[in-house]
């Protein structure tokens, strides 16, 4: 898999936000149905991860005080490629996106119903797992069961505000 990561094309995430929030800004102000606004049908679930896996990478980098960039690929156990380089040294890392949709899209939907589907990936020590959170709650991580787990990390992310710059 290095080998075929290596030939990727990698995206600086802070670049791409850029660009999508203006998209957002444009389309916000335009008489469209929601769901197109929100990225919300099938036809537009690739520019939906995109945006995810941009995200995703550019609050990693600011987390962890370092340039992570990102590639969408579609494979059976992950939907994009992040790599970055830290002590000269060229990673990567292959990360799966789920997301915490909102509550009227499906008021069932839970992180713990999102955790327990991941313990499908049985040969995944690699995998980071990034789940976007799209509703407002509060998160009780001593209620997690994460037992059975074999990825390599699960991130929680999203915004604590509706104007999403926070």
């Amino acid at each position: 898999m290095l080998g075929e990561w290596r030939k990727l094309t990698f995206k600086d995430p802070a670049k791409a936000l850029h660009s999508y929030r203006a998209v957002q800004e444009a389309v916000s102000r335009s008489n469209v149905d929601a769901k197109l606004k929100n990225l919300r049908t099938n036809s537009l679930k690739p520019e939906r991860e995109a945006w995810h896996l941009a995200l995703f990478s550019y609050l990693v980098s600011k987390s962890l005080n370092f340039q992570v960039f990102y590639s969408e690929v579609e494979d059976s156990d992950y939907d994009g490629v992040c790599m970055w380089v830290k002590d000269e040294t060229q990673n990567f890392a292959p990360v799966q996106l789920k997301e915490l949709v909102p509550s009227d899209l499906n008021p069932t939907s839970s992180i713990q119903k999102i955790i327990s589907k991941l313990k499908k990936y049985t040969d995944s020590k690699d995998l980071i797992v990034a789940v976007k959170m799209t509703r407002n709650f509060t998160l009780k991580f001593e209620e997690f069961d994460l037992t059975g787990l074999n990825i390599k990390q699960l991130w929680l992310f999203g915004a604590t505000e509706p104007e999403q710059n926070n």
